[in-house]
Order: C-alpha cells, then structure tokens, then sequence
C-alpha cells in the first residue's frame, strides 16, 4: 500500500453561488409561440385516418399462429405459468 500520509485533498467553498434563485419581478420573456397551421394538421389527421381505415381489423398470420399455438399442450410453458400465478399471487388482496 502506498504511502499517502503527505497527500490531502484541498476543498474550496464557493460562497458566491445563490442557493435559491431570484426571479426579476416585472421582467418577462417573450417569445412567440410557432403554431402549425389548423390545415396542415387536418390533412394528416385525415391522411392517417384513411389509412388505419384499409388496414385489416386482424392479421390472419397471427391469428393462425394464435390457433396453433393454442392447440398445443405445451403452452404456454410451465415456467411462464408459473410466473404468472406468482405476480397474481402478489397482488392479491385479503
């Protein structure tokens, strides 16, 4: 183990620093708020709606995957059932 005996550690205390900060009475900022124009965001709004409007209300890839994997014996698996009843376990009330 080195020998520090001679070493220390200086701390300099700055009191110049303000614990609470002070607020100018009587002086604000201004500054303009940017607002997107009401049209351009109707557009996208009606855009987006359009869209979600075409997509299918289930993908039938999961769904078959859903079935599939509803018929097996195996799952979910043991260890995921488990950690299900313990976290329904927890939060149980008496």
């Amino acid at each position: 183990m080195p020998d520090r005996s001679g070493e220390f550690m200086e701390i300099k205390l700055n009191t110049n620093v303000d614990p609470i900060g002070r607020v100018s009475v009587g002086q604000t900022k201004k500054t303009e708020a940017k607002v997107e124009s009401e049209g351009a965001a109707f557009t996208q709004s009606q855009a987006l709606n359009q869209t979600l409007s075409q997509l299918p209300d289930s993908r039938a890839d999961e769904v078959a995957k859903g079935k599939q994997l509803a018929g097996t014996s195996t799952y979910p698996p043991p260890e995921t059932i488990k950690k299900i009843a313990s976290l329904l376990a927890t939060h149980v009330e008496a």
